[in-house]
């Protein structure tokens, strides 16, 4: 199979205070939707195809690190100054997930607690794939 995109969506619970969204490759922030007063959702279209590896391979400009080490930003700033970052890695999403979102229509979905900092694991069973309702 050829490149893809297909939909992310990271749930953030408890996300911080002030400005906070998805960071892309200029520093710009992709603003969340409101599911609660603890929840914050960001949803992203990622290309994905194939890696050598046999694993998936994001790119576009909301994919950070190398081919093996992928993974977003979700990022609090202030004053154009970055506060802090949440790594949220996209390694542990398997080529056969890719395929199935990409094959239907479905979205793969994880959560990250809003008060971690740097590389923090997923919670729950991390990424899973998704139906719309």
């Amino acid at each position: 199979m050829d490149g893809k995109t297909i939909n992310l969506h990271i749930i953030c619970e408890n996300p911080p205070p002030g400005t906070f969204g998805l960071q892309d490759e200029g520093h710009n922030l992709l603003a969340g939707e409101a599911i609660d007063d603890k929840k914050v959702r960001f949803i992203v279209e990622m290309p994905v195809k194939q890696a050598v590896t046999g694993q998936a391979n994001f790119s576009g400009p909301y994919a950070h690190g190398n081919a093996r080490e992928r993974f977003l930003y979700l990022t609090n700033m202030a004053d154009d100054r970055i506060l802090r970052r949440i790594k949220v890695p996209l390694k542990t999403i398997t080529w056969k997930q890719a395929l199935e979102v990409a094959k239907t229509n479905a979205y793969l979905e994880a959560t990250v607690d809003g008060r971690s900092t740097a590389s923090e694991p997923l919670k729950g069973d991390g990424w899973v794939v998704k139906q719309d309702a």
